[in-house]
């Protein structure tokens, strides 16, 4: 499984969908970059392109999520 910065260019790869994950706030960088790549790999895609950094966000009851997006693609050969 790939981890890469931009989508690569049209043609080259196609989409598979979208991964989220979601953590508490002292859910590790690591564990959740592992979560999306397997959620990935178990919808076909050998590759993952990160939407944005980790964003940590404050629900209503006062604590703290982390939440993770990256777009699942299959790369062709």
């Amino acid at each position: 499984m790939r981890i890469l910065e931009n989508l690569p260019p049209s043609g080259v790869y196609e989409r598979v969908g979208v991964v989220v994950v979601e953590g508490v706030l002292f859910t590790k960088d690591a564990s959740m970059v592992a979560a999306v790549k397997q959620k990935a790999a178990e919808n076909g895609a050998n590759a993952v392109v990160m939407q944005s950094p980790i964003k940590n966000t404050k629900k209503s009851d006062g604590s703290t999520n982390r939440r993770l997006a990256a777009w699942a693609i299959r790369l062709r050969k």
